[in-house]
């Protein structure tokens, strides 16, 4: 069984849409190995999102994930899948930006925000859900939600 690692993010918890995401995962035939409630940090946050950081270079994007994740709880989790778990959970859960999504995706079901309004308003897109985009990717992630492993306390940018 492949697995791959989520997080359901606090616009989906605040919006009480664990359930229905959790059924859609399921019938897609996945499984829930592990689930963790966690409340998020500063520090794991930004170690989450450190790539994206430094490949965007933008102090507002840094801001934005502040606001939109530290203190707010987001629901993670391992699952399982016969087959390829991370492409098949990706496809899934639809394009980044919930107004391109597929009508039969997470992301389009469920969603109700794009880039253009997340733009407008100076806020961070609310999409629902991150999924691990690739093997080496998942392994980090997995230890950094699950056991705590490779959170930074310090962050420079150099930009």
């Amino acid at each position: 069984m492949a697995q791959t690692f989520v997080f359901l993010k606090p616009d989906a918890l605040k919006r009480k849409l664990k359930g229905n995401i959790l059924q859609i995962i399921e019938e897609a035939g996945f499984k829930v190995e592990a689930s963790k409630e966690v409340t998020v940090t500063k520090e794991r946050i930004l170690t989450h999102y450190d790539e994206v950081i430094h490949r965007l270079k933008s102090h507002d994007f840094v801001n934005s994930i502040l606001e939109e994740f530290v203190g707010e709880t987001v629901e993670c989790m391992v699952l399982s899948h016969e087959g390829e778990a991370i492409h098949r959970m990706r496809e899934l859960l639809g394009a980044t930006n919930p107004a391109l999504a597929g009508a039969n995706t997470i992301r389009g079901r469920y969603g109700n925000d794009s880039y253009e309004k997340a733009n407008e308003e100076g806020r961070m897109i609310q999409n629902l859900m991150h999924a691990s985009d690739a093997e080496d990717t998942f392994q980090r992630e997995r230890a950094l939600w699950f056991d705590d492993a490779g959170i930074q306390d310090t962050f420079e940018y150099d930009f």
